[in-house]
């Protein structure tokens, strides 16, 4: 039998020891894997479907939400150039941070359909 590449893609995102999380372009979580539920404290069930401001500590949500829609603009980068740190927080209240990358997810078209955030939580 052999594996199809969408079976090979979600099976590589779904056990990578990397947080993988993706949003639409209206922040709605749809993605979010297995080292993500370890990081972060919800699971999958929890979090599909709900908007990105669940992981998003309150006072950084207006810097996130001008961030994310610029981010959304841009048309020849797919990510941002090197690592960053993101504030994230955790379903327990405490504050998280990560260490990843920013990539823009698009359509057959070209266009922007969301982003995701790849990494790790980062040492302090």
């Amino acid at each position: 039998m052999t594996i199809s590449t969408a079976q090979t893609s979600q099976s590589l995102i779904e056990n990578m020891s990397y947080i993988v999380i993706a949003v639409n372009t209206d922040g709605i979580i749809t993605l979010w894997n297995k080292a993500a539920e370890l990081a972060l404290g919800f699971e999958a069930s929890e979090a599909m479907g709900q908007h990105a401001n669940m992981v998003i500590p309150v006072k950084m949500q207006q810097a996130h939400s001008n961030c994310f829609s610029k981010s959304l603009g841009v048309v020849k980068e797919f990510a941002i150039s090197k690592d960053g740190v993101l504030p994230f927080m955790h379903k327990s209240g405490t504050s998280i941070k990560l260490k990843g990358h920013l990539a823009i997810l698009r359509g057959p078209d070209g266009l922007p359909q969301g982003s995701a955030v790849i990494g790790s939580v980062a040492e302090n």
